[in-house]
């Protein structure tokens, strides 16, 4: 996940190689220091950088952030660098949201279906970004830390809901006009997946989150 991105597709070859044998690795205790950044005891800087990702609303999408993934060494001085793969994946995610998702178009839109057909191999923009939200997805089932920051960068506390959300053209808003697709029926899917999953597996919760009742 250290490979830079891409463009103006961000993930491609070799990241989708990278991405499916990581969606095939186990999320163990055993494997923690891999999958995690360190806690607090263990490295107190990198912690510093991750609960400024949080509360100072800092969007993994940002290119600062995507060059503070890659080069962990010089961020965190002389202390060994442990690679934040939620924070890269989602930053990956949103930039590709943002590529082929621009602003508020619609998912089934045919100028989404045109740019998929340049820009990707085989047509199918399913095969590119589905296991990118499948390891997210993981990584938010296997640690409650990690699936409150998705939490808190999809659908934070101070959120605007005065217009209709699935009208906003940031990620949140991508992911709730992606629920409707037709043309992308495995990546409406696993977005579904993980908006269950950011909400604690509870349907009811995730209604809720989203002021879609009262």
């Amino acid at each position: 996940m250290s490979l830079p991105p891409t463009s103006p597709n961000p993930v491609t070859a070799p990241l989708t190689h990278v991405l499916h044998v990581l969606i095939g690795i186990p999320i163990s205790p055993a494997l923690k220091t891999f999958w995690f950044p360190p806690s607090s005891s263990e490295c107190n800087t990198a912690t510093s950088s991750i609960s400024q990702t949080i509360h100072d609303d800092i969007h993994p999408g940002n290119s600062s952030m995507l060059q503070m993934s890659s080069s962990g060494s010089n961020t965190l001085d002389n202390t060994p660098h442990h690679m934040d793969i939620l924070t890269r994946s989602w930053g990956f995610l949103e930039e590709s949201f943002n590529h082929f998702f621009a602003d508020t178009t619609e998912p089934d839109d045919p100028k989404v279906r045109e740019l998929v057909k340049k820009e990707i191999l085989n047509n199918n923009l399913d095969d590119i970004l589905t296991p990118l939200i499948i390891l997210i997805t993981r990584l938010c089932q296997a640690d409650e830390t990690s699936k409150a920051r998705v939490r808190h960068w999809l659908v934070p506390d101070d959120l605007d809901r005065t217009s209709p959300l699935e009208q906003r053209s940031d990620l949140l808003g991508k992911c709730l006009r992606l629920l409707g697709s037709v043309y992308h029926p495995r990546l409406k899917d696993a977005i579904g997946d993980l908006l269950f999953v950011m909400a604690g597996s509870d349907g009811m919760s995730l209604l809720m989150r989203l002021s879609l009742i009262h």
